[in-house]
């Protein structure tokens, strides 16, 4: 309904006739009206398989490369088999397969010419049966099983056009190398698809126009050679973005960050979670691969496509392959030390959707994406086995270990580090702990720890409720520290240390409160929980005064001792929904039960929240920040909302103008709030 209704809003023209008008057309040539076109199972173009190659032989147990494009593009697959140099099987769609044969051939021997001559080629022409223009987008899933149907071995790695593999990934999974021993260990034992990540990179080359046609590899040359090493330093400076979480913020993807994390030369393989299943790439074996549903057309378009806030709206191909393998049970997991990497200014091959006008009856792509889906998805039969609360199935929740060639490969659950230390600090008096889903190519953590002179710990890493995560795996962790060492816990991507005179160890200790929570404007997320000012302290009081400027709590920074801090998580784990299930509803009411032991930091001493505030409230002085709402230097700035541009960015800016301030112009890449990652995505 939702999807409907977003349709209408957005210009999508509907006849309104009495007559019901059924979603798609099942059967081939049934001329009935439909909404979208023809969605059926049987063929509707003429494909020609393997018209060239391959050269030489393909051996058996080689992986074979399975990919696609337009042929009038064919530059676009030109990188990736110069990378892969091996088996590799390319399905093109052209206008006409007669006419276009000639520069098929020609392509043919100038991949031979390179010395890639175990390519098999096959063609697929125009639709003999659309009934609507969504019929004449890029037929992605089609090419993808024509691709797959030609291959000649039986493990696959399927990838779309421009994906070009990282360096040696294809010697890498051959069976004779250790990674390509143990991946065949896992799939001898259990049904496999490994998760091949892959990335998106800014700043380099595009397309070109020459005899391969439009999207030349000379755009994604300088990706052939690409290693772990190099992409995780892209990652770091901001030069390159996981693609799926640049597609899609709010779906939160770890996968990638887990490969880049992963020591060299690691043989585990982590389980992977549904929120990686929204653009995945595969290797697996063809046996497991179920027939793609042929009318899922289009290709994500990363150009485009990045101030979605979620998945909706954009063709799902890839995503309902993976939501079918997981459906069937099989077991997914992580590809180690393999990636694939697209440069943002590559083309998309003819007939991409978004370069498509839309015409005047029901073309509103998006909303065709989604209805197509929700079909799919309610024809998906219930996954064997119980499914855990992370979304793994249940038969990779228990490890497993296999000794193959002297070297151990193990299968993890998705998640198994508990404590990650980000920074040594050269100040033992305070520890920090940050809430860390994400901990590379994040700006703001490089902030974070770039401005404090503490050890800083991260937790929940690779996680998407990190909050639930918190609440079970803090306690133990805190009861594990020193005992008399205060511990402060604050947010990881919009907090900010600034020079401060102050002694934050001190003013935490003068408070006499084994916790000191920030204090915010906002009652947030439940007023019923908020208490007044009145209510808490007596009127002539001087903390009576300092509540009305900040009287409300802000969860996003706290600090008190190990122990105290432990309790009060377990006692909020243990009274579940109750208190309800937004973190800062929950911390009003742990502040509210526990009112002797915990208090506000309303003067903000330690804590200075920004929300409600605005930018001429606080001056630079001397190299500090002063606010003109409390008269106090500001230690730590917490740029809750919209503040980190209102506030907080202008005032680094400044202090870098005086020379107080040393940064460096760093891309935001990785978005780690859904729904806050940028402006955009606040006030809209």
């Amino acid at each position: 309904m939702w999807t409907a209704l977003r349709g209408v809003a957005e210009g999508m023209e509907i006849r309104w006739d009495m007559q019901p008008l059924q979603l798609c057309a099942t059967k081939r040539n049934e001329y009935t009206p439909s909404l979208i076109g023809y969605c059926g199972d049987a063929p509707v173009r003429e494909t020609r398989s393997g018209i060239l190659g391959p050269i030489e032989t393909i051996e058996k147990d080689e992986v074979v490369l399975c990919t696609h494009t337009s042929g009038d593009a064919l530059g676009l697959v030109e990188a990736m088999l110069e990378s892969w140099r091996g088996a590799a099987s390319v399905a093109v769609v052209v206008e006409n397969l007669e006419a276009e044969l000639p520069s098929l051939q020609a392509w043919g021997r100038r991949l031979a010419a390179k010395g890639l001559t175990k390519i098999v080629v096959s063609a697929l022409g125009p639709s003999s049966f659309a009934l609507s223009d969504y019929d004449g987008i890029y037929p992605a899933s089609v090419l993808r099983q024509v691709a797959v149907d030609a291959a000649v071995a039986d493990l696959v790695l399927m990838a779309d056009p421009g994906f070009v593999p990282s360096s040696g990934l294809r010697h890498s999974v051959s069976s004779s190398e250790p990674l390509g021993a143990a991946l065949r260990a896992v799939l001898a034992a259990s049904p496999s698809a490994f998760l091949v990540t892959s990335f998106l990179t800014f700043g380099g080359g595009g397309a070109g126009d020459g005899d391969g046609g439009s999207g030349s590899s000379s755009g994604s040359s300088e990706q052939a050679n690409m290693s772990v090493l190099d992409m995780r330093r892209l990652v770091d400076a901001g030069d390159a973005v996981p693609f799926d979480a640049h597609v899609c913020p709010s779906c939160r993807p770890y996968a990638w960050q887990w490969m880049l994390l992963a020591e060299p030369g690691s043989l585990q393989f982590r389980a992977v979670e549904t929120n990686d299943l929204f653009h995945p790439f595969w290797l697996l074996p063809r046996a497991l691969l179920p027939r793609l549903p042929l009318h899922f057309h289009g290709l994500v378009n990363p150009a485009t496509s990045t101030r979605r806030l979620g998945w909706s709206g954009m063709p799902v191909g890839l995503k309902a392959m993976g939501d079918r393998l997981q459906a069937d049970g099989v077991q997914l997991l992580l590809l180690p030390e393999a990636f694939l990497v697209r440069t943002e200014a590559l083309p998309m091959p003819t007939g991409h959707w978004e370069d498509m006008a839309t015409g005047l009856h029901y073309n509103h792509w998006s909303y065709f994406f989604d209805l197509l889906y929700h079909r799919f998805v309610s024809s998906l039969p219930a996954a064997p086995g119980d499914a855990g609360s992370s979304g793994e199935s249940a038969a990779v929740r228990i490890p497993r270990s296999f000794l193959v060639g002297h070297q151990l490969v193990e299968v993890l659950p998705s998640r198994t580090m508990s404590l990650v230390t980000l920074q040594v600090g050269r100040d033992p008096s305070l520890e920090l702990i940050v809430m860390a889903s994400t901990i590379l190519g994040s700006v703001g953590l490089k902030l974070l720890l770039r401005s404090v002179p503490w050890t800083v710990h991260a937790v929940c890493l690779g996680t998407k409720r990190y909050w639930a995560c918190a609440l079970e795996e803090l306690p133990p962790i805190l009861r594990s520290f020193q005992r008399d060492k205060p511990v402060a816990i604050v947010d990881a991507y919009d907090v900010v240390f600034f020079p401060c005179s102050r002694s934050i160890v001190d003013e935490y200790r003068a408070y006499g409160r084994d916790i000191v929570w920030a204090a915010d404007t906002t009652c947030f997320p439940n007023h019923k929980v908020c208490k007044s000012c009145e209510d808490r302290y007596a009127t002539e009081s001087s903390e009576m005064q300092a509540c009305h400027k900040f009287p409300n709590l802000n969860g996003g920074c706290y600090m008190g001792s190990p122990r105290a801090l432990a309790d009060t998580l377990e006692w909020m784990r243990e009274q579940g929904a109750a208190i309800g299930t937004d973190d800062q509803e929950n911390k009003w009411h742990a502040y509210n039960h526990f009112s002797d032991t915990i208090v506000l930091d309303h003067r903000q001493r330690i804590f200075t929240c920004f929300f409600g505030s605005k930018r001429e409230g606080f001056r630079i002085e001397n190299c500090t920040v002063v606010s003109d709402y409390t008269g106090e230097e500001v230690c730590f700035a917490h740029a809750n909302g919209g503040t980190k541009w209102e506030i907080l960015e202008p005032l680094l800016q400044e202090l870098e103008d005086k020379g107080c301030w040393k940064s460096k112009a760093i891309r935001q890449s990785v978005r780690h709030y859904a729904g806050m990652a940028t402006p955009a995505m606040i006030w809209w």
